[in-house]
């Protein structure tokens, strides 16, 4: 009989039972509460994948390229897309009547915000915007607190966060969000963010910030000024441009169009690979 019949001998047999068990285990480890687990349940499915393909093929080489195949795979979904974004590099926040029409989802969110006693200030669209980004705008009793609910669409594809803003009284500004993806960017260094994805209900996030700012000793400053429409989008758009400007600075953005767009550099991609490694590694 050849190694190719599963039937030959006990140790081919016994590989695909082992596969099949190694796929069991690392879907196990996917959905455990350990982060630790979550984190080991990447490199197992990579394991099964080799030795699954190393018993089909009967050789231990295609095994070996298809373990690396699998962790590569998404790496190279990425680069396709990063390569083809491009961002104008100046944007306006325009109010809309959009978000209330059509966003069940984020009026959920919004409402468990308003039990906690935030004060709903705007909605407004980005401009231009592709894919499509829509806000609503929240604030505390003491306007020290800056919620942000984002929603994000193109064609079938959505993602919805949430984001608590504070800013200190040195002006720094500190953020809390459960932004699902990598952020693809690097942080300027008068903005402290934290992506905390445990927190998904607004108890939880609001909660998860608060501790952020006691663990850095930070008073948050009141700010009378996000109370108004106006106020409110002119913050969230001195954090988006803020962030494009320093990504310019430190190279992993650049200009293309004659300036008015900006697009992944060589080094931004290197970065951006690093973050969604990351995550990868996070996968709940």
């Amino acid at each position: 009989m050849t190694p190719l019949d599963p039937s030959g001998d006990l140790w081919t047999s016994g590989g695909a039972i082992f596969a099949i068990a190694m796929f069991l285990f690392a879907a196990g480890l996917s959905q455990a509460s350990s982060t630790l687990a979550r984190r080991a349940s990447v490199p197992a499915f990579a394991l099964a994948m080799g030795i699954g393909v190393a018993w089909f093929s009967a050789s231990p080489w295609f095994g070996a390229i298809a373990a690396v195949a699998w962790l590569a795979f998404p790496l190279v979904q990425m680069t396709h897309g990063l390569l083809k974004v491009r961002v104008a590099r100046h944007r306006e926040l325009s109010p809309t009547l959009t978000y209330a029409a059509e966003f069940a989802e984020l009026r959920d969110r919004s409402k468990e915000w308003e039990e906690q006693g935030f004060e709903i200030i705007d909605d407004c669209e980005l401009h231009p915007g592709e894919p499509s980004q829509v806000f609503r705008f929240l604030i505390a009793p003491d306007h020290r607190h800056l919620v942000t609910l984002g929603w994000i669409s193109q064609g079938p594809w959505i993602l919805t966060y949430s984001a608590v803003s504070s800013w200190g009284q040195d002006g720094r500004h500190w953020m809390t969000w459960n932004y699902p993806l990598p952020y693809g960017l690097k942080t300027a260094p008068d903005v402290c963010l934290w992506r905390c994805l445990s927190a998904d209900a607004s108890d939880a996030l609001l909660g998860a910030h608060l501790e952020l700012l006691r663990l850095n000793d930070v008073a948050p400053m009141a700010r009378p000024d996000l109370s108004e429409p106006e106020g409110a989008r002119a913050a969230w758009l001195a954090f988006i441009h803020r962030q494009l400007e320093h990504n310019l600075n430190v190279g992993w953005l650049h200009t293309v169009d004659g300036g008015r767009q900006v697009a992944y550099s060589f080094r931004g991609l290197l970065g951006a690979f690093s973050q969604f490694f990351v995550t990868l590694l996070e996968t709940r």
